[in-house]
């Protein structure tokens, strides 16, 4: 769907503060905040759910490459001076989250990513070597997506590993933190 067209539509059926809410409703979508609900502007402003999804892939692709401060704005010239400034507050207001959206999705694309983790602690009171052993282990389930595939990589820990495992994750969340 031809720009011009999108905007006509948007302008047509919605008052600024609408675009705004709009706008907004996308960039939830970029990070994963919430979905956008086609139904609420299929069929009142869009008449099928292709132009709705042509114009959500136009205001994606500009708010993706406004995130950098240092980008200049000719990408919104294809746009009414309305809704370029709406854009830009937006922009502005929500960078920092679409900064991290950005980041996660890039990171996610090539490594593993952990979902969910899930653990329980077992204590061993004895084995056929020991009578009285005596020992905690945790069993640690981790939910690790890798290639748009969810798996569970499950570890049995005694003390000292979980120590380990506790403290590398530590280093981990420092390094992230300064990245950011």
């Amino acid at each position: 769907m031809e720009t011009n067209l999108i905007v006509n539509q948007l302008s047509e059926h919605l008052n600024s503060d609408q675009i705004f809410s709009l706008i907004h409703e996308i960039i939830d979508d970029i990070c994963g905040i919430c979905d956008l609900k086609t139904d609420k502007y299929v069929p009142t402003v869009f008449t099928t759910e292709l132009q709705f999804g042509d114009c959500i892939a136009l205001f994606k692709r500009l708010l993706l490459q406004l995130i950098d401060i240092r980008t200049k704005h000719e990408s919104l010239q294809q746009l009414p001076e309305d809704i370029q400034k709406l854009t830009l507050e937006c922009i502005e207001v929500r960078r920092p989250e679409l900064r991290k959206a950005i980041i996660n999705e890039t990171i996610a694309e090539n490594n593993p990513v952990l979902k969910d983790f899930f653990w329980k602690l077992n204590v061993v009171l004895d084995s056929d070597k020991m009578s009285d052993l005596n020992e905690p282990l945790v069993n640690l389930d981790l939910s690790v997506t890798e290639n748009n595939r969810n798996r569970i990589v499950s570890l049995e820990l005694d003390r000292d590993e979980l120590t380990h495992v506790i403290k590398t994750l530590e280093e981990a969340e420092q390094e992230l933190r300064q990245s950011y």
